[in-house]
């Protein structure tokens, strides 16, 4: 495996869907759809543009990336679902980061980070980092009221960037160069789903930040 391998990474968790490929730390193609769901419909073929864009095939990735969450029921599911197939399919490590450690290590700021996503009810998540090198979790990711946020990030930069594959990649190429191999594979929700129907029928799920 390279220090700097060709990592194809997908997020879905926020509404926006986005794929992007990345190769000795450069990227090389990536493709966008800022319309929110459409994650389903959209993200293989999405997954195929941009591969062709690099003249690249998925048994050319070294590894695959995707966002766990926190975020969307459906965003979440479509991507980590996609994501691992296509590992399995083309026999390629997974490297699952979650959506505020990304949000946090795309500002590039050094120090104290509060990464914060609206979780809507007048609720967030939260997760604190420090940036002096390699990103270090400061806390657990947390469901929190709105009006803890100030507290929580106190003495830190509190930041609620939007998300692009584009960062997964990067940073999935990251850690990947400095030897982390133990990455999560399920889903983080934190928040149960908004609403279920009776097995027989099926289930349901809001769209809703969960």
């Amino acid at each position: 495996m390279q220090n700097a391998p060709v990592i194809l990474a997908i997020d879905t968790s926020l509404g926006p869907c986005s794929v992007a490929l990345i190769r000795a730390g450069a990227i090389i193609a990536e493709t966008e759809e800022s319309s929110p769901g459409k994650q389903s419909r959209m993200l293989v073929p999405m997954i195929e543009q941009t591969l062709e864009k690099a003249g690249l095939t998925y048994k050319d990735c070294d590894a695959i990336a995707c966002t766990v969450g926190p975020g969307g029921f459906t965003g979440i599911r479509v991507g980590l679902a996609t994501a691992r197939a296509i590992a399995l399919a083309a026999n390629k490590p997974f490297i699952g980061l979650t959506t505020l450690e990304v949000i946090a290590w795309s500002t590039q700021i050094q120090g104290d980070v509060l990464a914060v996503i609206n979780a809507y009810r007048g609720q967030c998540y939260v997760q604190r980092f420090r940036m002096n090198g390699p990103l270090v979790p400061q806390s657990d990711p947390l469901l929190v009221d709105e009006k803890s946020v100030s507290a929580l990030g106190h003495g830190a930069k509190v930041v609620q960037s939007p998300l692009h594959a584009r960062d997964v990649a990067m940073l999935a190429a990251e850690k990947w160069s400095l030897g982390e191999r133990s990455f999560p594979t399920a889903p983080l929700y934190i928040r149960e789903p908004d609403a279920k129907l009776p097995a027989a029928e099926g289930l349901k799920y809001s769209d809703e930040l969960l």
